[in-house]
């Protein structure tokens, strides 16, 4: 009964955090234009909210790729969570059985069947893309992520998952009230820095699962169908580069060939350089040949 509970919980969050934003989104569109500080908080939260979820959930909680200091850590859980696609325990347990069965029955969110039906893959598109999370399940913690449980620090603060992401909505209508002195304002960094921001950074990194194993180039022999794709390596600031994760995942570099840019990687380089991060993992480049 707690199972059947939890699983309907965690679909109405589901529902809640993917359909509002949307709702919201276009509200603003043609009722609430944008003013530069609106742009300005939308801005700086999508770039520090696809941190969180680049650098922290997926290359350091999901695949250990680096170390760093602990309340680097904590942040980046706090700035993941703002992202609003899941909880911490959830989000990495889900890829790491991506990984696991990467375009293959098991993996929760593969767009490819291997059928060349339009309609087919439409709903194979749109399952990988949103339909996944609408369908909520329980994943296996004991199972994917066993080593996050260890730490009474890591789960408490996924456990607060809501908080962080009404955080995420409230910080930037208080900087933007402050600034405009005004209702209004605040109103508007609420919708810009909170509600619009989580639309795009949903549909930016969602189009890793779904645009990201069926458009691109394939640089690396995988026995899975993932790609590197130019556009989504800059928008989604260096996960772009797809293939070349399932080719070497615990790399904290994504972006191996020289044109390659990883923001997200860049940023860690930087942070080890103020001893913020260490350990940094990443193969040889000497070593690695395309395909």
């Amino acid at each position: 009964m707690d199972n059947e509970k939890n699983q309907r919980i965690g679909r109405i969050i589901s529902y809640v955090t993917i359909i509002l934003p949307f709702l919201v989104t276009i509200f603003a569109i043609f009722f609430m234009p944008p003013r530069t500080i609106d742009l300005i908080l939308f801005g700086v939260m999508y770039v520090l909210t696809v941190f969180g979820i680049t650098i922290g959930f997926h290359r350091y909680f999901t695949h250990h790729s680096f170390e760093c200091k602990p309340w680097v850590r904590d942040a980046l859980i706090i700035l993941g969570s703002m992202a609003a696609q899941g909880p911490l325990l959830y989000w990495v347990a889900s890829h790491r059985r991506h990984h696991r069965y990467a375009d293959q029955p098991g993996d929760p969110h593969s767009p490819n069947e291997g059928t060349k039906n339009w309609i087919v893959k439409f709903r194979s598109f749109w399952h990988a893309h949103i339909g996944w999370m609408l369908k909520y399940q329980p994943e296996d913690y004991g199972r994917y992520a066993i080593d996050l449980l260890k730490s009474k620090k890591i789960v408490n603060l996924s456990n607060k998952y809501i908080y962080w992401i009404l955080l995420g909505l409230v910080v930037p209508g208080i900087i933007a009230g402050l600034y405009t002195h005004s209702l209004y304002g605040i109103m508007s960094g609420i919708v810009w820095g909170g509600f619009v921001r989580i639309f795009v950074v949903h549909h930016v990194t969602w189009s890793i699962n779904s645009i990201c194993h069926l458009f691109g180039k394939a640089t690396y022999a995988n026995q899975d169908k993932s790609t590197d794709n130019l556009l989504l390596g800059i928008l989604a600031l260096g996960e772009g580069w797809h293939n070349s994760h399932h080719a070497f995942p615990t790399s904290a570099r994504h972006g191996l060939l020289w044109w390659q840019l990883d923001f997200s990687y860049l940023t860690i380089f930087i942070l080890s350089k103020v001893g913020l991060v260490w350990n940094i993992k990443q193969p040889k480049i000497s070593n690695i040949k395309p395909i």
